[in-house]
């Protein structure tokens, strides 16, 4: 009986052992790094592109606090896809973003620690992040009036596996990543047929403020 307990014991603590070496296995083999800096922003220039604008975070009304990440997308967009990023400033670029979908794999954590991970070596996901992002961009001239307001949204996904994916902090940056730059393509496009106007409208301000001193 005391030969039995003890193997019991024995056979619970090297399980303990076994499902920290899988969890630590996820930890240092199964996730990579991953950073939007070692990847180049699309460049694909609009033409006409608009006059200069001052870039901004948030509205006309407040200011939007962002990330460093984030910011620098919407900045590199606008200087090498939209708009001339020489010279005088013919107006304002607003740019605004919110959540509206953040779908978190809660239930492979579960099924991961259950198992005491045993399905990750056969390719179960540790964790899986899938988040929307909605982002506005507005465009207002020297007068403070609305040119043009554009909207559109983006979506990221990423894993965290035991022989693939990325770690926590990459693969929030990834997921970051693929939703701005789908947001602010498809808004480029709609820039893009709306250039003209836009180009119209911020020199013809620009025309009428010189006339007025």
């Amino acid at each position: 009986m005391i030969f039995a307990a003890y193997n019991k014991i024995t056979i619970r603590i090297r399980m303990k052992k076994l499902a920290l070496l899988f969890f630590v296995s996820v930890l240092i083999v199964g996730c990579r790094s991953w950073s939007p800096i070692s990847l180049e922003q699309e460049k694909a220039p609009i033409n006409p592109q608009i006059p200069n604008l001052q870039l901004y975070a948030g509205t006309e009304y407040y200011t939007e606090i962002l990330s460093e990440t984030e910011f620098r997308l919407f900045r590199q967009e606008m200087e090498e896809n939209i708009m001339n990023p020489y010279g005088d400033k013919f107006g304002s670029a607003f740019y605004s973003s919110r959540v509206v979908e953040n779908k978190s794999g809660m239930g492979y954590i579960i099924l991961s620690g259950l198992s005491l991970y045993t399905l990750n070596l056969v390719g179960l996901p540790m964790h899986r992040i899938n988040r929307t992002i909605e982002i506005e961009i507005r465009i207002i001239d020297l007068k403070g009036r609305l040119i043009g307001k554009y909207t559109a949204r983006g979506t990221g996904k990423a894993s965290i596996g035991l022989y693939y994916g990325f770690n926590w902090t990459s693969a929030y940056d990834k997921v970051l990543y693929e939703s701005i730059t789908e947001a602010l393509s498809d808004i480029r496009t709609s820039i893009d047929e709306d250039s003209e106007r836009i180009k119209t409208e911020l020199l013809k301000t620009e025309k009428e403020i010189e006339n007025e001193e």
